[in-house]
């Protein structure tokens, strides 16, 4: 098998490093705000509550809401 050279676009790598950096911009600064989480009532409640507590751990600057019913009775947000 004979070696290919690679061949680098310059423009095209600094875009990518560029978009790199904004992407890893976004996780310099901790996350903080709300999050609302509607849990329907037959839902295994241990697993969310592991998630949302390790979540809270690395995130504590996020206030984390659950509430838990039908399908019907949870609240609906608008974003």
């Amino acid at each position: 098998m004979a070696n290919n050279p690679v061949i680098i676009n310059t423009k095209q790598a600094q875009r990518s490093l560029s978009e790199l950096a904004k992407v890893q911009s976004l996780f310099a600064s901790p996350l903080n705000g709300r999050i609302r989480v509607g849990i329907p009532d037959d839902f295994d409640e241990g697993v969310l509550e592991r998630a949302l507590t390790e979540f809270n751990r690395s995130n504590w600057g996020v206030d984390v809401a659950a509430t838990s019913g039908s399908h019907g009775s949870l609240p609906r947000y608008n974003m």
